[in-house]
């Protein structure tokens, strides 16, 4: 026999997903809906709430974890029942992590609400739109930024725009996500691999935005520019340019990883990163730059992956 899984996914989703808390439901952005999990694991957890671009996104991730949350109340091990061994790879993976008090999928719901700026927030805010307002130039963030469009940059203008080069942003996408899998497969937990600018929680990650690092921790600013000093002094010999004394003084220092902390990423298990997920994170991440190589100033300077980096470099704006 065989189970009747879309059938099982689709009434999960109707049946399942309820409606937000009051307080997400209040904040939510324009363009995007919520949905909440109405089904606990055996814990008495996992009632969480997911976004979409669609009522139907956001009660399909809802409708998946309740499945979850009901298969953790199988006895004995999972792979034990001929319930389970019948799933899809997916619901499998799903009923794993429910078993382990965890979500099915990463997500960042704040990407679907309006932000809710503190005191701290707000006060830099106003201080770089005073800058902004003394140089006459008009500030890139409002007073409420909400999330990100979902639509892809394929849709952009088909002559000027990255339309043009849609099957160049394609392999990128899948090596994003191949990446992703890699770093989860490694213990790395809450990392989704995107390109730069796509993920507000990954906003910090543009190191040449002092607003957004401020936002994060303000000692991220003073020590970007303090590795960034150290690098143009090793870069005097002339060996190596300062992009790559950067590199070498950031990672000894360990700015890669108060960045991805400061966004939520955290090892499997215990509170820090071994040598070897350092390793398996660099492999993948470095800081790069808006700019060609030797040209590059403090002001172009970003964490992102290497194919990101080596992708912008060929656009001829670079």
């Amino acid at each position: 026999d065989t189970l009747d899984e879309p059938g099982m996914k689709l009434f999960a989703s109707e049946n399942c997903a309820g409606p937000a808390r009051a307080n997400e439901q209040d904040r939510l952005a324009p363009g995007c809906c919520l949905a909440r999990c109405t089904v606990a694991n055996f814990g008495g957890d996992l009632r969480i709430t997911f976004g979409g671009t669609t009522q139907a996104e956001a009660n399909r991730a809802a409708g998946v974890m309740a499945i979850a949350c009901a298969l953790d109340h199988l006895k004995g091990k999972l792979d034990d029942s001929p319930i389970f061994c019948r799933l899809s790879d997916e619901l499998k993976e799903a009923a794993r992590k429910a078993r382990a008090g965890e979500p099915w999928m990463d997500q960042n719901l704040d990407r679907y609400l309006v932000r809710v700026l503190s005191e701290r927030e707000q006060a830099a805010l106003d201080q770089y739109q005073e800058k902004c307002r003394r140089l006459g130039r008009t500030p890139r963030i409002g007073k409420t930024p909400v999330a990100p469009s979902e639509k892809s940059w394929d849709d952009a203008n088909k002559r000027e725009g990255r339309g043009r080069h849609s099957l160049v942003m394609r392999e990128l996408r899948a090596a994003d996500g191949a990446a992703t899998v890699k770093l989860y497969r490694g213990g790395v937990r809450g990392l989704v691999v995107a390109p730069p600018g796509q993920r507000m929680d990954q906003w910090h990650f543009c190191i040449c935005n002092d607003v957004e690092l401020h936002r994060k921790d303000p000692d991220l600013v003073t020590d970007v520019d303090k590795y960034w000093s150290a690098a143009l002094e090793l870069s005097k010999s002339g060996s190596r340019d300062a992009l790559a004394c950067f590199n070498e003084v950031a990672f000894e220092a360990g700015l890669d990883i108060r960045l991805l902390e400061a966004a939520d990423v955290r090892p499997e298990s215990g509170t820090t990163f071994t040598p070897d997920q350092i390793a398996l994170i660099r492999k993948y991440y470095g800081f790069h730059s808006f700019g060609k190589a030797r040209k590059t100033t403090r002001k172009c300077l970003l964490y992102c992956t290497h194919t990101a980096a080596i992708a912008g470099g060929r656009e001829p704006h670079c």
